[in-house]
């Protein structure tokens, strides 16, 4: 009899865990599905913001090679930058932002820079170095080059939401795509 008593227990025990089981997967399945977040975050809205439209200031970026825009996950491409407009001597700071597929922001670099003066691996052409060497992540990669007269205050730009209290004298945006 007692044998029968703990069998019956034990039964139970797997009866009930087996229902509590299947009524958590029906909850599961009943429960909406949460809204995928739009691939934009708000930063890379705010980012395309930035520009000054009157800037006498141009930026090319690239990664390998001119106008390439597809690349393969894990395998590093190195950043090259040329900039124009500025007069020889002057003082300038770059700063080139990254937002990874995930939304991820990241400060690439944020340094100053002199026309004329050779950063990195010269390209035959004044002004084109290679700076860094990246790896991408798969996706979207969306980048921001902008050139100021000083250096950009990280806490106090975040704060103004996009809308800083400095001048941009040139800006360039590259989004390349990474299979």
């Amino acid at each position: 009899m007692a044998e029968q008593t703990k069998l019956k227990k034990w039964i139970l025990g797997i009866i009930s865990a087996l229902i509590l089981g299947i009524l958590l997967i029906m909850i599961e399945l009943l429960t909406p599905l949460q809204q995928i977040p739009d691939n934009k975050p708000a930063i890379v809205t705010q980012l395309k913001h930035l520009h000054n439209p009157d800037g006498t200031i141009t930026i090319d970026l690239w990664f390998d090679e001119r106008r390439k825009t597809r690349f393969n996950s894990g395998q590093p491409v190195n950043i090259y930058y040329e900039i124009k407009g500025i007069n020889k001597g002057t003082r300038a700071y770059l700063t080139l932002l990254n937002v990874s597929p995930a939304g991820k922001l990241s400060l690439i670099f944020n340094e100053f820079v002199e026309v004329g003066k050779e950063y990195g691996r010269l390209q035959g052409q004044e002004n084109v170095t290679t700076v860094k060497q990246i790896t991408l992540e798969r996706g979207q990669e969306y980048f921001k080059a902008i050139v100021t007269s000083e250096p950009i205050e990280w806490k106090a730009f975040i704060g103004a939401e996009g809308k800083p209290r400095m001048t941009f004298w040139g800006t360039k945006e590259l989004i390349v795509d990474v299979e």
